[in-house]
């Protein structure tokens, strides 16, 4: 059975080096990632070849991005990434948004049971009322089965939250020197 994990965090905090380190490794493994993003990728990725990147860059396409990914899964698929839920979803209108998302978390759900995959799904931060939150948290909060913030503190990593080393394989974790 596969897990929804929410990761939020700051610019900068090592979000998406985290997707795209845990991506390479299953690649590696000769599994399947679905990455899922509003702009292609950058950075270092190693190994990308049953990395398949879904670039969304249109209202239009998300929403049909629900029915995309499940084309998409295949029986070597085990994880899909959505980096981030808010470049994506934040330019929607509320209703869309409020329809949207929530379609998108039950199919990831739905895939996670039946399918064995898991998701991870990046957030940014959003400010309400001083304190940092995830954006749409709360909302997120409905579909998700573990929640880890990630930010840096004098340049260390730190993980609030669940331990990553439970679902993520160790060397993208020993990349990033998340000792989670």
């Amino acid at each position: 059975m596969g897990v929804i994990i929410h990761v939020w965090g700051e610019a900068g905090s090592g979000k998406t080096a985290l997707a795209a380190r845990v991506s390479s490794s299953l690649s590696e493994k000769g599994f399947h990632v679905i990455y899922v993003s509003d702009r292609p990728p950058r950075g270092v990725w190693g190994d990308v070849e049953r990395v398949t990147f879904l670039i969304v860059s249109e209202a239009c396409a998300l929403a049909s991005l629900p029915d995309m990914i499940e084309r998409l899964v295949n029986p070597r698929t085990r994880l899909v990434v959505i980096d981030t839920v808010a470049g994506l979803f934040r330019h929607l209108a509320r209703t869309a948004k409020l329809r949207l998302l929530p379609l998108t978390c039950l199919r990831l759900r739905r895939l996670a049971a039946e399918r064995g995959v898991s998701s991870l799904l990046l957030n940014e931060v959003a400010t309400l009322g001083g304190e940092e939150k995830p954006w749409e948290g709360s909302e997120l909060d409905r579909y998700v089965d573990f929640t880890v913030r990630l930010r840096k503190d004098d340049g260390k990593l730190i993980v609030e939250g669940a331990s990553l080393s439970r679902f993520l394989p160790g060397e993208a974790l020993d990349a990033l020197e998340v000792g989670a």
